[in-house]
C-alpha cells in the first residue's frame, strides 16, 4: 500500500524539470561498475534561469570519475537528468520498470561533479554501510588469494564485481549464484 507517492510532489523531476545544474544527496553506497561507479541520489534543488529552485526525485547516477564518493555526499552536477528509457529489445532486462519500483525515473551519466558537503539522510544506513566497509577491509586483510577474496566478498557481501568471470559462470551453471 502506497500512502504517499513521491511523484505527486509539486516539484518532482517527473513533471519535466529543465535544469542547467542540480544538487543531490547520495543515498546508496557506491557500486563499482566496469567503467563507472553507480549511486542513487535524491535531488534537492535545481538551477534554472539563474535561480535555485526546489526539486525532488530519486535519480541513478553513473559517475565516470572514480573520485571517492560516499553515502551522504552532496553533489553539484551540471547538466540535465534524462528519463530512464524503455528496453529496445523485447527480451532485454527492463531497467525502467525495475528502477520505477524504487521511484527512480531519471538517470545521468556524469563526467564531472563537485562534492559540496555531506548530509547523511539516515544514520542507520550510514552505520550499515560502515559495517560493510569494515567487513570488506577484514576480507582484504586476512585472505591473501585474490580469487578467494573475491568469492568471499561475493558470498558475504553480495558484491560480484571483483569475482573472476569464469568462476561467476560456474556458480550460475551450478545454480548457486543466489547463495
Amino acid at each position: 500500500v502506497i500512502l504517499q507517492d513521491p511523484t505527486d510532489a509539486p516539484h518532482h523531476l517527473i513533471l519535466g524539470a529543465d535544469f542547467d545544474a542540480y544538487e543531490c544527496i547520495v543515498v546508496t553506497a557506491p557500486s563499482p561498475r566496469e567503467k563507472s561507479v553507480a549511486v542513487d541520489a535524491i535531488v534537492t534543488r535545481g538551477f534554472a534561469d539563474s535561480v535555485w529552485v526546489a526539486a525532488s526525485g530519486k535519480i541513478r547516477l553513473y559517475l565516470s570519475n572514480r573520485k571517492a564518493v560516499k553515502y551522504g555526499d552532496v553533489l553539484l552536477i551540471r547538466g540535465k537528468p534524462e528519463r530512464v528509457k524503455s528496453p529496445t529489445n523485447p527480451h532485454q532486462f527492463d531497467f525502467k520498470t525495475y528502477a520505477a519500483r524504487s521511484y527512480i525515473y531519471h538517470q545521468q551519466f556524469v563526467r564531472a561533479f563537485e562534492i559540496v558537503g555531506n548530509r547523511k539522510p539516515s544514520l542507520i544506513m550510514a552505520a550499515a554501510i560502515d559495517a560493510r566497509h569494515w567487513a570488506q577491509e577484514k576480507i582484504d586483510r586476512f585472505i591473501d588469494d585474490p580469487t578467494a577474496a573475491a568469492v568471499a566478498t561475493a558470498l558475504i557481501l553480495g558484491n560480484t564485481v571483483e569475482i573472476d568471470r569464469d568462476i561467476l559462470v560456474d556458480y550460475m551453471r551450478s545454480g548457486t549464484i543466489h547463495v
